[in-house]
């Protein structure tokens, strides 16, 4: 009898943790989703502050700004269901990003987007990880920067791992806080998705704005 009650205990036991674990899946996977449900439209909110820009002075560039944004949203319409990525996609989707952030700066900006040369097919990741940090190098380099602008974007892989490098001139004194929904929003994914499979630094030193992100993708 008591064998039998004890077998009894330790099935229901099993039967509650399997049920708290599914619920923890399924609140994990509702988060994620509410995450991505909101990079769409803070992008297209960036964006379209960078075509105001433009066209409030009249620049001839503003047409080709608004077909490389029409090509960047059928990116993302195409992703928006997909949990994973083709890192080379992905990088592609950058590069056209950067490019059309570019258009805005003025003659003595420096702006540089390096991609070491591999074989990144193999590789995915989660969809737009890395457009934030791209969209805040713009925002804090460029928008909110009166001075020399210089943004720096470096990325390489090694031995399973992406290296991604962005740093830009920022005329604060202090490093930027996450407190915009799309660096909150990228930290929380990152926890959600890949726990301790990545590490995040940043700084502000010498009146540029640096952060260091390594995925294991």
């Amino acid at each position: 009898m008591l064998l039998a009650v004890g077998v009894s205990v330790f099935t229901d036991y099993l039967y509650v943790v399997r049920k708290v674990q599914q619920l923890e899946i399924a609140k994990a996977q509702q988060e994620i989703y509410l995450f991505k449900s909101q990079i769409n439209p803070h992008f297209l909110f960036n964006t379209l502050n960078s075509l105001y820009v433009l066209a409030r002075s009249k620049s001839a560039k503003t047409e080709t700004a608004i077909l490389q944004l029409s090509d960047l949203m059928r990116y993302l319409i195409e992703i928006s269901q997909r949990d994973l990525v083709n890192l080379t996609d992905e990088l592609r989707f950058l590069n056209s990003y950067v490019e059309m952030e570019k258009l805005r700066l003025n003659e003595d900006a420096k702006c540089i987007f390096s991609v070491l040369p591999n074989n990144y097919d193999p590789f995915k990741l989660p969809p737009l990880i890395l457009l934030p940090f791209v969209e805040n190098a713009f925002k804090h380099g460029a928008e909110l920067n009166p001075g020399t602008v210089n943004i720096e974007i470096y990325v390489a892989i090694q031995d399973g791992w992406l290296y991604f490098d962005v740093a830009n001139t920022a005329a604060i004194t202090k490093p930027f806080t996450t407190t915009g929904t799309g660096l909150e929003n990228v930290k929380k994914r990152l926890e959600l998705i890949l726990k301790d499979r990545y590490f995040l630094e940043s700084k502000f030193e010498n009146g540029q704005y640096s952060v260091k992100l390594k995925i294991e993708v």
